[in-house]
């Protein structure tokens, strides 16, 4: 595999055209929410990753490690001393391309069995290692004697941490369930919905689009067009979704095409289910999936607990200082004033029923709670006194009403 000259100057121009283009996408409002700029920096980064030889060797060796004990899969070998950033020397592959003709000519070749170990394979790959090839079209895909895949260009990998694989894994499954609950909930947790965002209608179109599913025959289902619907739908809502989500659907529903054409009785949901739900039990199974949300947990109190008092430092400032809340209105019709007193009393009183609130339960925690529990009821203590203080000085700004 040989780089053509100059290749980085062209990629170059031609990105500094996208660049161009995205600049102009982004005066108009409509096309602004599709982010036009970032999207080609995305694409920069992606493309200038495709072109190192060197990281595709890495990808390679790393691909190969995962695939050692599998016999389905097969991994070409890289010759290192013959390869550099420009030139990659691999082993010829003697098989047949996954779109040619004479696969279904070939004795050995059972399509079944192909389709079958061709979803298993992404699945594993995105699920229990986080690096999957992200491109797995038919150019991509040689089957060798005994129904083996080879997959070859190696130079689009995605790449997930075991806290993403844990997020990636729960939306799947809940696209596979039709969750729309569940699929915002994660959305929200991934910290991509905005507060201009409509959860309430998000969730309607996504159940609305989800119904229409429902009556369809699970063999008939076609999992590139099912994701793409709901990627439609999530980004219409102004959410823009991150690279590896959007990586990881290409991948379920390239490799779902694939499998479909060699094998077209397949049925997706039911192929991708035992898999999916193995290694979800799996997860669910593992204590470090419950204990990765309490030491965040922890964590985000010891970052508090240390900045709390420089808070309360400049919250007392800005009240000493008569800085905390300024109001400069008009009079007011004496109906909106006395309406504007009485949610003022009532803001009052929600206030008083957190502080005391507050104290009860940070008693009982610092009382009875084990392990973290006691730091969260001494925390409470602070912020119940924090608003106490707030309490305090806002009934003496307003002469005790």
């Amino acid at each position: 595999k040989i780089q053509r000259p100059h290749l980085r100057e062209i990629l170059k121009r031609d990105l500094d055209l996208l660049r161009q283009l995205a600049a102009l996408f982004e005066r108009d409002p409509e096309l602004r929410r599709w982010q036009p700029l970032a999207l080609v920096e995305e694409f920069e980064k992606s493309i200038y990753k495709e072109i190192d030889f060197g990281r595709e060797l890495h990808n390679i060796k790393k691909f190969a490690g995962i695939f050692a004990d599998d016999p389905s899969v097969y991994v070409p070998s890289v010759y290192e001393d013959l390869s550099t950033e420009r030139v990659l020397t691999m082993e010829f592959i003697d098989g047949i391309k996954v779109s040619s003709d004479r696969l279904r000519e070939q004795p050995w070749f059972d399509p079944e069995v192909v389709a079958h170990n061709g979803v298993r394979m992404i699945l594993v790959q995105l699920f229990e290692h986080g690096f999957f090839h992200a491109d797995p079209h038919p150019g991509n895909l040689f089957i060798l004697p005994g129904n083996v895949i080879c997959p070859i260009d190696y130079g689009m990998m995605g790449l997930l941490d075991q806290e993403r694989i844990d997020e990636l894994l729960l939306f799947l499954v809940a696209l596979l369930t039709q969750n729309a609950e569940r699929m915002v909930r994660l959305l929200e947790r991934q910290g991509i919905v905005g507060e201009h965002v409509d959860t309430g209608a998000l969730k309607t179109d996504l159940l609305d689009l989800m119904d229409r599913w429902l009556g369809v025959d699970l063999a008939r289902i076609d999992v590139a067009v099912y994701i793409q619907a709901i990627f439609d739908v999530i980004t219409r809502h102004r959410i823009m979704l991150p690279p590896d989500l959007l990586l990881m659907g290409k991948a379920l529903a390239t490799i779902d095409g694939v499998a479909r054409d060699i094998y077209p009785q397949l049925d997706p949901i039911e192929a991708m289910r035992p898999h999916v739900l193995r290694i979800y039990f799996r997860r669910l199974a593992a204590p470090e999936f419950y204990l990765r949300d309490t030491r965040r947990a922890l964590e985000d109190s010891i970052y508090l607990a240390q900045r709390l008092p420089r808070i309360v430092h400049q919250v007392l400032l800005q009240l000493r200082d008569g800085r905390l809340l300024v109001r400069n209105e008009p009079s007011e019709p004496t109906l909106e004033r006395i309406l504007r007193e009485r949610n003022r009393a009532a803001n009052r009183q929600a206030v008083a029923l957190l502080i005391v609130g507050g104290g009860a339960i940070s008693s009982y925690l610092l009382i009875h709670g084990q392990g973290w529990l006691p730091w969260l009821g001494g925390l409470g203590y602070v912020a119940a006194a924090v608003l106490g203080l707030y309490f305090v000085f806002g009934l003496l700004r307003s002469g005790g009403q």
